[in-house]
């Protein structure tokens, strides 16, 4: 009994609780399965890309799930660049409720699926040019990122939208002297150094990379979907050949029943009776005539007369 209360009361050991953090893991994998049929698995068990349509644009949604997952919270990345309150300078979902209050028991799809409603209820605004935009192509409800009327929009913390933040004044090209201007148009280099430490280079080459990455999860996703695709192909031959087999058959048991249909049709049946009759008619009167001409004696006729005309009364009452 004792050993029964000491058994009964003890711990679980390190295994057990292992084993029950793989199982949940592999839980919420599914769930986010479940939710996302077409999720690209980049990692087996640790990365997961999923892509999504918000208007015109398409979002890949990159999902890290740490090693400690799902006691920790996984972490969810967007590209391409894009501009929104849940999401931050490093293009990371930080502004979810749901992903920062993660727990063993929440649903890694239903997070997800909440981030995707987000995204298709309040459009980010993508930044595929770091070039000054007008003020009136970003949305208010984006104060976090930019501002209506006349306020400087910040991206990553550089003023891109200011009076004055034109090309020419960061490059400070008044100050110059015409020397110093003819030096550098006639100096290729010094043009090629100072286009790439502008920061519309350095935002049309992270537009770039972004795009790049995106069209590359996009294409390992199509490709992963080739063998499935195939696959439905042959199951579609398949199912093709059963209907044209079934198709067959159903035309040759029609024809049989159709023939069946004609051969026992009521007219057909009738006719029948009546050839019957008049044949069983025609023998009565030979068993007759061979009774006058003595061919047969007496017992013999009264038989073979009588059933001949019961025969006759048959088939005209069928008919």
């Amino acid at each position: 009994m004792v050993e029964w209360f000491s058994s009964f009361w003890a711990k679980p050991n390190a295994s057990d609780n292992t084993n029950q953090l793989i199982q949940k893991r592999k839980d919420q994998i599914q769930s986010l399965k479940e939710g996302f049929p077409r999720a690209f698995e980049v990692r087996p068990d640790v990365e997961y890309h999923v892509a999504v349509n918000v208007g015109a644009a398409m979002i890949s949604l990159n999902i890290f799930l740490p090693q400690d997952f799902p006691q920790c919270k996984p972490t969810v990345n967007v590209s391409p660049r894009l501009s929104h309150p849940w999401v931050n300078q490093n293009m990371s979902i930080t502004g979810c409720h749901d992903l920062n209050q993660f727990s063993v028991h929440t649903s890694l799809g239903r997070v997800i699926q909440t981030i995707v409603n987000e995204f298709q209820r309040n459009p980010p605004l993508l930044l595929d040019h770091a070039y000054p935009m007008p003020s009136d192509a970003i949305p208010p409800s984006y104060g976090a990122t930019g501002a209506v009327g006349g306020a400087p929009v910040r991206d990553s913390g550089n003023v891109v939208n200011s009076p004055g933040n034109s090309i020419s004044s960061r490059l400070r090209l008044s100050e110059w002297s015409t020397a110093e201007l003819q030096e550098f148009l006639d100096n290729e280099d010094k043009i090629n150094q100072k286009i790439v430490e502008l920061d519309e280079y350095k935002g049309f080459q992270a537009t770039k990379s972004g795009l790049c990455e995106g069209n590359e999860a996009l294409a390992r996703y199509n490709l992963s979907l080739e063998p499935s695709i195939q696959q439905e192909k042959r199951n579609l031959r398949e199912k093709l050949a059963q209907l044209q087999q079934l198709v067959s058959n159903y035309d040759s048991m029609k024809e049989h029943v159709d023939t069946l249909s004609s051969a026992y049709s009521r007219q057909t049946i009738s006719d029948h009776l009546q050839v019957a009759a008049l044949e069983a008619e025609e023998e009565s009167d030979k068993i007759a005539q061979n009774f006058v001409d003595r061919k047969i004696d007496v017992e013999s006729f009264i038989q073979n007369f009588t059933d001949s005309k019961r025969k006759v009364s048959i088939h005209l009452f069928s008919v």
